[in-house]
């Protein structure tokens, strides 16, 4: 499942086939634990298998993994918890008992998967309209060209 190269080869990879790239920084706490247990889900894995992505496994501490994200500050995905305190309330009547909000495990799985297919999409969405915008920006330059080059100056009048 993981990329077994260097940052750099994963993502000369990424460009060279036009698949997006998941990167998944680990650390040594519960967060990072129950993320890769997530990412090491079958349904998870299917999905990145179809979607042909590059996946890389970065150490939270390593240099490697400081370097990456200077470079993809912005385009980070993020997984939010899903949890509310016992005193949170969804539209009840006062002096009513307080509702607790909990989300199974299957429900959030489900979700975080939905968010994944969504950005994978994004991204591939993302390069097609790059590339189509290359081609007509191409075409469009190759046409000037052609005009350009068909101007014939008008007869005079002798």
């Amino acid at each position: 499942m993981w990329f077994s190269g260097s940052v750099n080869e994963a993502v000369a990879t990424t460009k060279q086939k036009s698949v997006v790239l998941v990167v998944f920084v680990s650390g040594n706490d519960e967060a990072s634990a129950s993320a890769l247990s997530w990412l090491e889900n079958e349904e998870v894995q299917k999905c990145l298998r179809e979607n042909s992505t590059v996946n890389l496994k970065l150490e939270s501490k390593s240099e490697t993994a400081a370097q990456f994200a200077q470079i993809s500050a912005g385009n980070q995905f993020m997984q939010k918890e899903m949890k509310k305190s016992e005193d949170s309330k969804i539209d009840e009547p006062k002096n009513e008992p307080r509702a607790k909000i909990r989300m199974p495990k299957e429900k959030k799985d489900q979700e975080a998967l939905s968010r994944i297919r969504q950005q994978i999409a994004a991204d591939r969405l993302e390069k097609s309209e790059k590339y189509h915008r290359e081609q007509d920006d191409k075409l469009l330059r190759k046409r000037k060209a052609t005009t350009e080059q068909k101007v014939i100056p008008a007869k005079t009048k002798e």
